[in-house]
């Protein structure tokens, strides 16, 4: 993935706005991301088809949106969030 590109998401959402909004559920800012950290589980990333290599993608994404902005509050609480999703998911490969 290149900073060009966006990261992939589940074939069974519409778009990445439908993955963030109606998958992850992360809300619309910084908070509402890392108050879902400990909400997620192995088995509801599952469920929704999202993969470890996902999972790092929109951490890389995310990571290279809050360096060139660091005011982007939103990409900074979806770092550790996707972090968490990519831990989880890591037992599963």
């Amino acid at each position: 993935m290149t900073l060009d590109t966006f990261p992939r998401f589940p074939k069974r959402f519409a778009s990445r706005a439908d993955f963030g909004k109606l998958g992850m559920r992360w809300g619309s800012g910084e908070s509402d991301a890392v108050a879902r950290i400990s909400e997620i589980t192995t088995d509801y990333l599952l469920s929704i088809d999202l993969t470890w290599e996902m999972s790092r993608e929109w951490i890389s994404f995310y990571e290279g949106a809050y360096a060139r902005n660091p005011r982007n509050l939103s990409a900074r609480g979806r770092i550790p969030l996707m972090k968490r999703a990519a831990q989880l998911l890591e037992e599963t490969r």
